[in-house]
């Protein structure tokens, strides 16, 4: 079998599709990695082939945008700047397989593998890697200004309205003109429907995370949390393993890799931690955002795997983004998240109901009141069992497992007579 795994995104949305093309790989596969350049250090290093979808400079000029976490213009950057322009490239990489051999696996905003799918009849399954990549009117995702008490149709109805003329009209301009370019109608409800996989999806967290709505596609399996670290089988550097030796765990601080402009995320925990007395670790790959002088107690890293770090941190304190979130469950620690866009409020929310953290909105995120909230979660029992108890339920392997199996059968079961792309006149 040929996977081609398509991702598009920050590190949180390419590594999971590098472990899973690792897994793959070992199960006999041949295994494709399509992405920005940026990642093709970290697809090499894995051992898969690679293929460049955008150059590395677009992704570091996405980056430099501020506007980029903000919660209302940050995705309409994501679709203009990052997904769309690559919705034709994607496809034209598709089109090189052959749709008897290959599956198509890939994220969500990577629409020409719809495409691809629709015109040669690959097999396509879509990763889902959190749960507000569902649209549902029975449980929509936190942020969205629909009260639970609404009645479904009513709420069904605002859903599809929103996406009608706030959405649509975004992608329909660039994905519809390929779909006509190459003999394919055109779509519509392009988040809700049209940009799921119609064979398979697979959601990479756990039914006890986010519980299957009724209005999900119904051939979506929920393999269970999936994170993937870099470089797991090499130590930790001395100066790390020094730090971590010298006292109490850390605290430990990311605004996660994506974020250059987090000044003020860093000058809140250096100053949270210090009100706490506590030792602090703060991760980002992003110098600049660091304050100049480091006090005592409080050490810096670009990159840390975090299957490696967590275990021996107090705590963490992050933007939300669900593989983060999974190897802090796993590790059983708690979570402060300070939520900025995308995924990350839905997801702050379920780790609050479930009583593994709390959160924080960014314009709060000042250093007594993230202090105060540290202490609670630090301190509480209750909030020590559940995330014991929780981590106690995250089985990375058995979540690899599951999402490899299922990419294979959705080859075996594949059907549909193919298109041979080499003989189409489109």
């Amino acid at each position: 079998m040929n996977a081609l795994l398509i991702t598009v995104g920050s590190a949180g949305d390419v590594h999971p599709f590098v472990g899973i093309g690792r897994a793959l790989k070992e199960r006999g596969h041949r295994v494709t990695v399509a992405t920005n350049d940026y990642f093709e250090p970290v697809v090499r290093e894995a051992g898969l082939e690679f293929a460049g979808i955008s150059p590395r400079e677009t992704y570091l000029s996405m980056l430099s945008n501020p506007d980029l976490w903000h919660p209302l213009k940050g995705l309409k950057i994501l679709l203009k700047d990052c997904f769309l322009p690559l919705t034709r490239p994607v496809y034209e990489l598709v089109s090189g397989f052959n749709p008897r051999e290959t599956v198509v696996v890939s994220s969500f905003y990577s629409f020409g593998a719809r495409v691809g799918h629709e015109k040669w009849k690959f097999p396509f399954v879509s990763v889902h890697l959190q749960p507000a990549c569902f649209t549902s009117a029975h449980k929509p995702t936190a942020g969205t200004p629909l009260p639970a008490w609404l009645p479904v149709w009513f709420k069904r109805h605002v859903l599809n309205g929103l996406e009608k003329i706030f959405i649509d009209p975004m992608l329909g301009p660039t994905i519809n003109p390929l779909l006509a370019e190459v003999g394919l109608p055109k779509a519509q409800r392009f988040l809700s429907s049209w940009a799921h996989s119609p064979q398979k999806i697979i959601g990479l967290f756990p039914e006890w995370f986010a519980e299957p709505q009724p209005d999900w596609p119904s051939h979506t399996e929920l393999a269970g949390f999936y994170s993937y670290d870099r470089k797991t089988e090499r130590p930790l550097a001395k100066e790390i393993l020094q730090f971590l030796d010298a006292g109490d765990p850390p605290i430990v601080f990311t605004p996660g890799t994506a974020n250059p402009h987090s000044d003020q995320f860093f000058k809140t925990s250096v100053e949270a931690s210090r009100l706490l007395g506590r030792r602090a670790l703060l991760l980002t790959p992003h110098r600049s955002a660091l304050p100049t002088v480091l006090p005592d107690g409080v050490a810096h890293c670009d990159y840390l795997p975090f299957g490696t770090i967590l275990p021996r941190a107090a705590a963490i304190v992050h933007h939300g983004g669900i593989g983060t979130a999974a190897q802090a469950m796993a590790a059983g620690i708690p979570q402060l998240v300070v939520p900025m866009a995308y995924d990350q409020p839905d997801n702050a929310a379920r780790m609050e109901r479930l009583g593994i953290g709390g959160s924080i909105r960014p314009a709060k995120y000042r250093g007594k009141e993230a202090a105060r909230k540290l202490e609670r979660l630090l301190t509480s029992r209750e909030v020590k069992d559940r995330c014991a108890t929780i981590s106690g339920k995250v089985d990375f392997q058995r979540a690899l497992d599951t999402a490899c199996l299922a990419i294979e059968r959705t080859l075996e079961n594949h059907e549909v007579q193919v298109i041979d792309p080499c003989q189409s006149q489109f």
